[in-house]
């Protein structure tokens, strides 16, 4: 019986394997939580582009005299969220307009972050862009 259990306790078979059944755990949170962080971030640099792409669009079409006001703001709040179609969240209309000699555009969306087993709330991504009306 003693010769059995020397036999056992010198037996490295499946050492290997045991290892890997214990770090297993610990590499998947680290994949997964890499992948929700990239869909996190990007999300936020497609509501950024949003909100930056009608900002711009605003003021070119503001700084031009043929064009009147309310054409430039529904064209540049029509570009946003275009823009935003391309993300996996909830957005609220975009809001645009002039403010001073600035052109304005606010952009705010909700993600659901794909965790399971928590109950956490939406991640809100928002940007504010302006642009400056060159007449």
């Amino acid at each position: 019986m003693k010769k059995r259990m020397r036999r056992l306790l010198k037996n490295e078979e499946g050492q290997a394997v045991t290892e890997f059944a214990i770090v297993l755990p610990a590499l998947v949170m680290l994949i997964v939580g890499g992948l929700i962080l990239g869909i996190a971030a990007y999300n936020q640099v497609v509501t950024v582009t949003a909100a930056n792409q009608g900002a711009r669009l605003g003021a070119a079409l503001a700084a031009d005299e043929d064009v009147p006001m309310h054409i430039a703001v529904s064209r540049a709040r029509a570009s946003a969220e275009s823009a935003l179609s391309s993300t996996t969240g909830q957005c609220s209309p975009a809001s645009a307009g002039p403010s001073g000699d600035s052109f304005i555009v606010n952009v705010s969306c909700q993600y659901a972050l794909p965790i399971p087993f928590m109950n956490n709330s939406p991640l809100t991504l928002q940007h504010r862009a302006s642009y400056h009306i060159f007449e």
